[in-house]
């Protein structure tokens, strides 16, 4: 039987480097097993210590997106960086600083920890990823091509080219700008070619795709390398709603919740999937479990209401929209859906003052100046129907507008499938809010025409 001899710290240092610049989960979690054993069989070299630090901060960091557990103890990596500041030699002083500056989060003395780590060392890579994160409007990200978070991850990139973790940053930052698309796209390529399972690359490559087949299958290769990734479900569950394929998208929003139930975002989302598909029932359960978990979600609120007030149920309808305005006090829509309620109920005096109060938050709210104008025309007010006819008139033109300058931009892109469905939505709310503004415009015509006849 052949003997196993054992791995030497410098070996399981140079795998612990290898596995970090992956950048993924598994990386971080290899990194962190290798630095680990290093540091166990040489606690004396700092580097070793820190190594374990940054890829326990990184595995946190990783963790946190998909909403895992925390294996990065933040106790942990603070007891080492402290540990470190005292017992390091002067060549890992930058390290330290980088360490401490990440612990400390956005702010000036993040901002001054990173740029003491980058004066004492410009040729670290991760000294100008953790800059980009921390202080993306410092100084030293600013030349004649531009500024920002992009610069210091291209920096990073030109230092270290053959990390797939930098290589993602890269390509991500970049992806924000249109005349970096190219240079966004080869990076993300090139991270995948370090890394095969870089899910996160795909899911930016969706992003910049040039077609909704290639931004279909990035996604699906995403879900594919990691299943049990929320980003990953979310994001072609998203693609999938964009597109009107309810189903499909229904099925991915399930997953992540099977993967995490107390995730309140995907039960939001599959009702608002539902109530656009007018599956009001199936919505209303939805939301209801949205503010059990998250009682603070007032736009959850607010569709419970719409969909009470819909079906009859009066009173859930209203505790519903009073529960959104307790939790958010300028929601216009909410006041608005109270006022109609009051409505529907004869109250006219209490929906006028909702109505009011729905203008006062947003005097662009064309529904609510329509409602106040039918209530003044019911009261023979026909001066003040005729200037509220007018202003709803007036909002609903610049909602048409909106809908139009989306539709003129879905028209140049007939590739994109996600467009197209969002020109088809546009074209349905612009011929509705058509019919409103011609109403409203009769509502003037008429209410002038009986003045006179008064006259």
């Amino acid at each position: 039987m052949p003997l196993t001899l054992p791995i030497s710290p410098q070996d399981l240092y140079r795998q612990g480097m290898l596995s970090f610049h992956l950048g993924t989960l598994e990386g971080y979690q290899r990194a962190v097993d290798s630095f680990r054993k290093a540091q166990a069989l040489e606690p004396e070299i700092c580097e070793y210590r820190l190594n374990l630090a940054q890829s326990l901060f990184f595995l946190a960091t990783e963790q946190s997106l998909d909403l895992f557990p925390h294996e990065g103890s933040e106790a942990e990596v603070k007891a080492i960086v402290e540990s470190s500041s005292n017992n390091c030699s002067s060549s890992q002083e930058a390290f330290a600083l980088r360490m401490r500056a990440l612990l400390a989060g956005r702010g000036s003395t993040a901002s001054d920890l990173i740029s003491r780590a980058i004066d004492l060392d410009s040729n670290d890579p991760m000294n100008w990823v953790v800059l980009g994160y921390l202080d993306p409007a410092s100084p030293r990200l600013v030349t004649s091509d531009g500024s920002g978070r992009w610069l210091a991850m291209t920096h990073a990139a030109q230092l270290k080219p053959n990390s797939a973790l930098i290589q993602y940053e890269m390509g991500k930052n970049s992806a924000f700008f249109a005349g970096k698309r190219t240079d966004a796209r080869q990076a993300l390529e090139h991270a995948i070619a370090i890394n095969p399972r870089h899910f996160r690359a795909y899911l930016a490559l969706a992003g910049i795709a040039d077609s909704s087949t290639a931004m279909e299958a990035d996604y699906l290769k995403a879900v594919e390398i990691a299943p049990q990734s929320v980003e990953a479900r979310m994001s072609l569950g998203n693609y999938y709603a964009s597109l009107d394929e309810v189903e499909r998208a229904k099925t991915q929003y399930s997953a992540v919740i099977a993967i995490n139930p107390k995730f309140d975002h995907a039960y939001f989302r599959l009702g608002q999937l539902l109530l656009q598909s007018e599956r009001t029932s199936e919505a209303d359960v939805e939301f209801s479990e949205v503010v059990r978990l998250n009682p603070e979600n007032f736009e959850a609120y607010y569709n419970l209401g719409s969909i009470a007030l819909g079906e009859g149920r009066l009173d859930q309808a209203k505790s519903a929209y009073e529960h959104a305005i307790q939790i958010h006090p300028d929601y216009a829509d909410a006041e608005f859906g109270l006022g109609q309620l009051y409505r529907r109920e004869h109250q006219t005096d209490l929906a006028s003052l909702q109505f009011e109060k729905a203008i006062k938050l947003n005097p662009s709210h064309a529904d609510a100046y329509m409602a106040r104008a039918e209530i003044h025309k019911e009261l023979r007010q026909l001066a003040e129907a005729a200037a509220d006819y007018g202003k709803a008139s007036v909002a609903y033109a610049d909602q048409i507008k909106s809908l139009d300058a989306s539709i003129t931009r879905a028209a140049a892109e007939p590739q994109s499938c996600v467009l197209q469905t969002e020109k088809k939505h546009a074209q349905r709310e612009r011929a509705r809010i058509e019919a409103l503004r011609i109403t409203a415009e009769t509502g003037i015509a008429e209410a002038e025409k009986t003045t006179k006849s008064a006259q």
